[in-house]
């Protein structure tokens, strides 16, 4: 009954009427691109087409339906956003409508696991020359089909810069909190690294000149020397000079006092700090002069 509704709302109100293919389409010849070219650009469009998106849950997603509704052999297409004359095939006893959608770059697969840095991938802001990529989605596995709309490339061309900037936004967003963890991870691994400095010096702290002569010393602690950079700026972490070859037990508060500490403010007006107790806390410039205070830093 759903495939039905599907079909009659296609057929009445979304899409315009033309002469359908076969009802059952070899897949070898569908996959040739003699029926359907297998990719197209936005300029081959005109206002015969309607431009939809889909959303919901997908009643099938490890089956034959997904594959087809992620790609067809070229490449990867945009979720949730086609372009459809309203031609639909009949594959294996189910029904496809033939749709095309925005082919994206492959992934750098190490992406997820380094947000914090700058080369992030930014959206491609869509032009005549985009490329679109086949896609059959299936009527009874593929969701809601929404925003059904003629197409026009003026039209999409203003959103995408919208979307572009919107989402360049939240990119940025999310490689200034990756920065800020990642800094923080960081400054938690030098900390311990002067604590074990310190158990084999009788509980001393190393001299803590500057940041590099610390780095120089601490390094046979750590697994490598990237991790005395703030990953947001490039620069060394900042030292506590005035713990410059203390004793542990003559630190009266080390819950409050910071050893290293990010030399400049981030985006949200805000820095890392690691203290002498181990712990590592992001630190509002509000607060940072009373950490200055009873951490007697000098600069």
């Amino acid at each position: 009954m759903r495939r039905i509704l599907i079909l009659a709302l296609l057929a009445a109100t979304i899409l315009p009427a033309r002469a359908q293919t076969p009802a059952n389409t070899g897949l070898k010849e569908l996959l040739s691109g003699n029926t359907y070219p297998l990719t197209m650009k936005l300029q081959d469009l005109n206002g015969d087409w309607r431009q939809f998106s889909i959303s919901g849950p997908q009643a099938d997603p490890g089956g034959f339906a997904q594959l087809f509704a992620l790609s067809v052999m070229t490449g990867n297409v945009e979720a949730g956003k086609y372009y459809t004359k309203g031609d639909t095939v009949g594959i294996g006893g189910e029904i496809y409508i033939v749709a095309y959608g925005h082919k994206l770059k492959p992934l750098d697969p190490d992406l997820f696991n380094d947000l914090s840095r700058d080369n992030l991938p930014k959206p491609e802001k869509l032009t005549p020359d985009t490329v679109l990529t086949l896609a059959l989605l299936n009527l009874k596995n593929s969701g809601n089909l929404t925003d059904i709309r003629r197409f026009d490339l003026k039209e999409l061309a203003t959103e995408s810069e919208a979307v572009q900037e919107s989402a360049e936004t939240t990119l940025d967003s999310a490689r200034g909190k990756a920065q800020r963890a990642a800094s923080a991870s960081n400054l938690k691994q030098i900390g311990l690294a002067l604590m074990m400095y310190s158990q084999d010096y009788d509980e001393v702290l190393p001299p803590m000149v500057d940041s590099a002569s610390v780095k120089k010393i601490l390094m046979p602690y750590m697994a490598n020397d990237k991790l005395f950079t703030d990953p947001r700026t490039g620069e060394l972490y900042a030292v506590n000079t005035v713990l410059s070859k203390h004793k542990l037990a003559q630190i009266v508060s080390p819950a409050e006092m910071a050893v290293f500490y990010e030399k400049n403010l981030d985006s949200d007006g805000g820095r890392n700090v690691a203290f002498a107790d181990g712990h590592v806390k992001w630190v509002r410039a509000s607060e940072w002069e009373t950490v200055k205070k009873k951490s007697k830093i000098k600069d």
